[in-house]
């Protein structure tokens, strides 16, 4: 026997995630490990966002860990936070390095871009300006010892 029937479904709410971050710009001196949180909120009202997982797309030499790797499931209006850990190469060049966070479910995907922003170690300037200092001493030394006559 066959059956044949027109079936309409209406669907009642929606998916929605936000991803927020504790900072935006993050600032480390030389291969000091960062660590901040990621917040992961369900702003839908249909239901649960399933199989939540946080990747970081990150440049070469940088290591990152995030904890918990994923979460089950998260109801309409709760959150969920994420530590995130970023181990820089021990390498590193004084510069500002783009990320970006990338939070996938089965129902929805957000991305959001930080920056971390690397400084060189306060050594680096304290020599550099000793040796300024030796310099110019020295070109004065040597002009009060070859006067013109």
């Amino acid at each position: 026997d066959r059956y044949t029937a027109e079936i309409e479904a209406s669907v009642r709410g929606s998916h929605g995630m936000e991803v927020s971050l504790d900072q935006y710009i993050l600032e480390t001196t030389g291969s000091d490990p960062l660590t901040f949180r990621v917040t992961v909120r369900n702003s839908g009202t249909a239901g649960d966002l399933t199989a939540v997982t946080p990747k970081i797309s990150a440049p070469t030499g940088w290591n990152a860990e995030i904890l918990p790797e994923t979460v089950a499931g998260i109801a309409p209006g709760e959150r969920v936070v994420f530590d995130v850990s970023l181990i820089p190469p021990s390498n590193v060049v004084a510069s500002e390095y783009k990320f970006t966070m990338k939070v996938g479910s089965d129902q929805a995907v957000v991305e959001d871009d930080f920056r971390v922003a690397v400084k060189e170690g306060s050594f680096a300037a304290i020599l550099g300006v000793m040796l300024l200092f030796i310099v110019g001493g020295g070109i004065y030394l040597g002009f009060r010892r070859h006067q013109r006559r």
